[in-house]
């Protein structure tokens, strides 16, 4: 066993006419050895830290080399508390959420111990954004006379606190100076129209 210390549990028996007696000198004996070094800070490896709700999912590892030990997972310096949608695996080192909701961001911590001691992880956070619901394009008018008339088109969302890009044929859009976004970028004025606007 070399410099590990341990603590051994020896268990002894003897056996006459096929039933077991009080213990004799050494005729039965199991041995059991539990580490007693102290156990080492564990660290968390999560699949994403910042994630979409109701969209994705995250598996958070505790990595420990020690070995005989527990693990226990905490969320806000409690011990969490499992939901449907949470699974841990069989020895407690990986625990996935799928999917995330806005409640499970927060800090994550895991703790591995053995008879003698045991250690936290620093806090992972997690953050949980929002989902978005797809937008649409509302047109003033969608057949237009080249060179004459102008087209408003209003990305139109329920969506606060989001950011608004526009493509044109799946590309980003180029702003030419026929174009003009407005300050939220939510409404794209095109005057006048041309040929190459068409699409």
């Amino acid at each position: 066993m070399g410099n590990q210390s341990a603590v051994m549990l020896a268990l002894l028996g003897a056996q006459r006419g096929g039933r077991t007696v009080a213990p004799g000198p050494l005729s039965l004996s199991h041995l059991l050895y539990f580490s007693t070094d102290p156990v080492a800070q564990p660290s968390i490896k999560a699949s994403n830290t910042i994630v979409t709700e109701n969209k994705d999912a995250v598996v958070l590892t505790c990595l420990t080399n020690d070995t005989g030990i527990s693990i226990q997972w905490f969320f806000n310096n409690q011990s969490i508390w499992l939901t449907e949608r949470m699974k841990l695996s069989q020895d407690n080192s990986t625990l996935t959420i799928d999917p995330v909701r806005r409640e499970d961001a927060g800090d994550y911590q895991c703790e591995v111990s053995n008879l003698v001691s045991s250690s936290k992880s620093d806090l992972l956070r997690l953050e949980v954004k929002d989902s978005v619901a797809q937008p649409f394009i509302q047109a003033s008018n969608t057949t237009v006379t080249e060179n004459k008339d102008a087209v408003v088109l209003t990305c139109l969302t329920n969506d606060t606190e989001i950011s608004i890009q526009w493509f044109f044929n799946n590309q980003s859009l180029w702003l030419t100076e026929r174009m003009k976004l407005s300050q939220d970028n939510s409404t794209l004025t095109i005057d006048p129209v041309r040929r190459e606007d068409a699409g």
